[in-house]
């Protein structure tokens, strides 16, 4: 596909060339730094006029990452690019789909209104629905949501011996008793108290005595301590 060319921001270069090589499409040249006071520097190299681009950037740690990709998008636009389309492994600001409290902020709106935006088309992996039932309830522009649910199970199912899937939490449920079933594994959905943002509390089952290869079902690990209690 010689009219399609592949970005990637810093972190993202070998999932970008993968899929690069698997499309027959273009790799192309951009250069994305910072100046001494923070500020983003970007230049785009390749030729992309008239040529649809994928921007390849997961969007964990997404206040760092979205105004570098907010104008690495203006700029391939402003370069004449056809369609700019963001192919994103994991879609942040996702968990707060509703108010919990008086007060709070839905962040899940405003962060699609920012991206859809931005770009013109999205692509992602599994994204955090569990109030919202449609990414196009947050998201105006057309998307494609990838479930890997099937690739999950014939990896475990040909690498693993006697496995128990393992849920960080309630709401990991739905996607690890799937799992479970395509698998035909038991499993297991962990007890969460977080005493903040940064510090959870989770049951650990010893399943190391249960002769059994525990593997984490989860959208993604966020970074938290985990503590036995």
């Amino acid at each position: 596909m010689k009219n399609l060319v592949f970005f990637s921001l810093q972190g993202n270069e070998k999932l970008s060339d993968r899929l690069a090589l698997k499309m027959g499409a273009q790799k192309g040249k951009a250069t994305c730094r910072k100046f001494p006071d923070g500020e983003s520097y970007i230049r785009i190299h390749s030729h992309i006029k008239d040529k649809s681009v994928v921007l390849v950037c997961t969007l964990y740690r997404p206040d760092e990452q979205f105004l570098l990709l907010y104008f690495l998008c203006q700029t391939a636009k402003s370069l004449g690019a056809k369609i700019v389309c963001l192919a994103v492994p994991y879609l942040a600001y996702m968990r707060q789909d509703k108010a919990f409290n008086q007060g709070e902020g839905i962040t899940a709106l405003y962060f699609g209104k920012l991206i859809s935006q931005s770009v013109d088309s999205i692509i992602t992996i599994d994204p955090h629905l569990h109030r919202i039932s449609s990414l196009s309830q947050v998201y105006q522009i057309p998307n494609i949501v990838i479930l890997a649910g099937k690739e999950i199970s014939e990896w475990i199912l040909q690498n693993v011996d006697h496995p128990v899937l393992i849920g960080p939490d309630a709401e990991s449920k739905q996607w690890v008793s799937d799992e479970a079933r395509k698998t035909k594994a038991p499993y297991l959905v962990l007890q969460k108290i977080k005493s903040g943002d940064n510090e959870v509390k989770v049951s650990i089952p010893k399943v190391g005595q249960l002769n059994l290869y525990p593997i984490p079902i989860a959208q993604r690990f966020s970074g938290q301590i985990f503590q036995k209690p």
